[in-house]
């Protein structure tokens, strides 16, 4: 199995937070939207990490490098339970 990029661990701890994709013109960012949080979360392909609270507007958006640990952790946690299931 080949190892995960940064920018797909982001992803699955995305997911595994609630996060749904949307369709996006950027072709720096793939977008996400997390409905219970209301927030819109854009992931570069070397795994930046943004987020915005307003709209589906990456231009806007702010840093999160901060949660990029938190994510990740979050999307392995996510698959360890799928596997012990």
């Amino acid at each position: 199995m080949a190892k995960k990029t940064i920018a797909e661990k982001i992803i699955t701890g995305l997911i595994a937070e609630g996060c749904y994709e949307i369709k996006s013109r950027s072709s720096k960012y793939r977008t996400f939207f997390n409905p219970m949080k209301e927030r819109w979360y854009y992931v570069g392909k070397n795994g930046a990490l943004r987020y915005n609270l307003d709209s589906n507007s990456s231009s806007k958006s702010l840093s999160m490098t901060y949660a990029i640990d938190i994510f990740i952790k979050e999307g392995e946690d996510h698959e360890n339970e799928k596997r012990e299931a």
